[in-house]
């Protein structure tokens, strides 16, 4: 009897947990006026941040929006900045917003760093 009430609690403990764990990480939320771009922004378009999260004066390219597996909606980014290009990604929050997502391969080569150099795409700079 000991061991299931041992094991209830130890259940609920863990359920709670996952439910206090916040939605996003804080590094990855997006300012305002890069919120607004993403949302209604059409494929190819772009934009120069002074500050971002990929750091300072990054020129973002917007591709198309498109439904991941996860089912929510993202959109793959072009980040040039000093002259080096690489992947971004984007994916809509529950609540509206955009928050930027870990790239896990391009082009069907996996990506290990945030230096990647990438071919240009059609439709931007």
């Amino acid at each position: 009897m000991r061991r299931r009430f041992a094991l209830l609690c130890m259940a609920l403990v863990g359920i709670s947990a996952c439910s206090t764990l916040p939605p996003s990480d804080p590094r990855s939320a997006l300012p305002p006026a890069l919120q607004s771009f993403l949302t209604s922004a059409p494929a190819g378009s772009s934009m120069l941040l002074a500050a971002s999260l990929w750091g300072p004066e990054a020129s973002v390219y917007a591709h198309a929006r498109y439904y991941a597996a996860s089912g929510r909606t993202c959109r793959e980014l072009t980040i040039e900045q000093a002259g080096m290009r690489r992947p971004g990604l984007v994916c809509r929050l529950p609540q509206g917003g955009w928050e930027s997502v870990r790239v896990l391969d391009y082009g069907g080569r996996a990506v290990f760093s945030a230096n990647v150099r990438q071919p240009q795409r059609r439709g931007t700079k």
